[in-house]
């Protein structure tokens, strides 16, 4: 039996000593460049380390043929301005070329994936040919490269990934291919110069229809064109969902027409179309995405009709001017009770819209605090009683608030619940709650004191993250509790009460 076990224990070594000899491999070094030999016995780049401007990749390093850039490779190299990859290669590693200075660069045609934020900030780039057998364009390869100014993207191309031309202010005109399958969450979010009109569709999985990209079916309202013009725009009837991130910082929008077949609103959906004003959910919309209506600054009032039966993560954070939430009577699943939207089935706060009311306090003369800074009025929240759960990112972002008092009977406090609440000072924690979320009162910077009462028995990663970054955070906890463990373990002051 003995033997058995040490024959299987050597087999096990054995494993693992093969397993991480393939996961590290060996470094060596050719002029300026690092590289290591891949499974395939050819060479990756995975450092470049000098300084010429105008840059012919080597095709062999120590007689090994170059078939890939590896991630980070050229990141930051400020002094290339020009390029030339080599033929042979086929993988663009991600951030590859990030933070360059380039405004010129040819790929060879055997290259099949750009990979995630490869020419990310790439700022001088202005325009760019893209290999003929390419097939994969990475979430934000070429986010805010605000010089490029046109791109054909070739119909080997079947999957842009998200944001992977986010911010390209200078973008005019696009060509989408013919073999396109994936469109990632809105991959031209802030091009503001790229209409619809300028946008060429040989895809058979999409199509446009008025003014918008749609999947070939019609149903589902991919993207709308940030730089269109108007203010107003009409989804056509037949639609059922508007996807994730499909209005993504369409600033200039001001009203958004619904029609009666809509099912679904995505995550995202209108995030950042700070000037959208006139927006109702149908009556048949059954689920409101996450974040679907985040930083809509000029949104005043909201019905939620009685057919939602699913709001994921506060739809509505960052809406500073929402004054109006209201749920339908025929909603057996949610309820507005004191200013608080909530998911009746889990007794769920799922967000509250005091960040509407923020303007009551705003421009009022104060008195200055201790460090010098005005002292702002005080702006209490009492949760509804009932409530069990506190929401992820259900109060987020409410900048103006300073207290928060929960009810007896909360059992969770949600992921980043509190966060970016900068003016929070005081949060009474009854001792029903056990379990405190990751990054619960992330950069809650104004608060100084907090109790934390022996029943938490879970507590995420980073639940105040921030703190160190001012140093004024003492936690208050009893002795030999889960929270005073948390505290040892993650550097935080504490003391015990009295």
């Amino acid at each position: 039996m003995k033997k058995l076990l040490a024959a299987l224990l050597a087999l096990i070594i054995c494993a693992l000593a093969s397993a991480l000899a393939e996961n590290v491999r060996s470094e060596y070094r050719q002029e300026q460049y690092t590289y290591t030999v891949l499974a395939d016995g050819t060479a990756e780049i995975i450092r470049w380390e000098g300084f010429e401007t105008d840059l012919v990749i080597l095709q062999e390093l120590g007689g090994v043929p170059v078939s890939s850039i590896g991630n980070g490779a050229f990141r930051g190299r400020s002094s290339l301005i020009s390029v030339i990859v080599p033929e042979g290669v086929t993988r663009i590693g991600d951030r590859a070329f990030a933070g360059c200075s380039i405004s010129y660069i040819t790929l060879p045609d055997s290259v099949t994936e750009i990979g995630d934020s490869a020419f990310l900030m790439c700022t001088d780039l202005m325009e760019m040919t893209l290999p003929e057998n390419l097939e994969r364009i990475g979430s934000e390869a070429f986010s805010r490269c605000i010089g490029l100014q046109g791109i054909i993207i070739p119909d080997s191309v079947t999957e842009i990934g998200d944001h992977a031309f986010s911010g390209c202010e200078c973008l005019k005109s696009v060509t989408l291919p013919e073999n396109l399958r994936v469109f990632g969450n809105n991959p031209f979010r802030g091009c503001t110069a790229l209409e619809a009109d300028n946008i060429s569709v040989d895809c058979r999985n999409f199509r446009v229809t008025g003014g918008a990209l749609f999947d070939r079916t019609g149903e589902i309202l991919v993207w709308f064109p940030c730089g269109s013009s108007g203010t107003e725009y009409a989804v056509p009837e037949g639609t059922r969902v508007i996807g994730d991130c499909a209005f993504e910082g369409c600033c200039g929008l001001v009203s958004v027409i619904l029609p009666a077949s809509m099912e679904k609103i995505g995550c995202d959906a209108f995030r950042g179309s700070s000037m959208l004003s006139d927006i109702t959910i149908p009556e048949g919309v059954v689920k409101i995405g996450d974040h679907a209506f985040y930083g809509c600054e000029s949104l005043t009032e909201m019905e939620i009709p009685g057919s939602a039966a699913e709001i994921g993560i506060n739809p509505f954070v960052s809406c500073v001017s929402l004054k109006d939430l209201s749920v339908s009577p025929d909603n057996p699943y949610f309820s507005v009770i004191d200013g608080s939207l909530v998911n009746l089935a889990d007794r769920r706060l799922v967000c509250c819209f005091y960040a509407g009311r923020q303007s009551v306090y705003k421009g009022h003369e104060t008195e200055a605090r201790g460090n010098g800074a005005p002292q702002l009025p005080e702006l209490e929240y009492i949760v509804p009683e009932g409530i069990v759960e506190i929401g992820d990112e259900a109060l987020a972002w409410q900048e103006d608030l300073t207290t928060v008092v929960l009810p007896d009977g909360v059992i969770r406090i949600g992921k980043n619940a509190f966060e970016s609440c900068f003016h929070l000072r005081n949060v009474q924690i009854p001792a029903s709650v056990t379990h405190i979320e990751d990054e619960a009162f992330d950069a809650c910077l104004d608060l100084e004191s907090l109790y934390i009462p022996a029943s938490v028995i879970h507590m995420g990663e980073d639940v105040f993250c921030g703190w160190d970054f001012i140093g004024n955070l003492t936690l208050i906890v009893e002795p030999d509790s889960y929270a005073e463990a948390y505290c040892r373990k993650n550097g935080i002051p504490y003391e015990y009460p009295g």
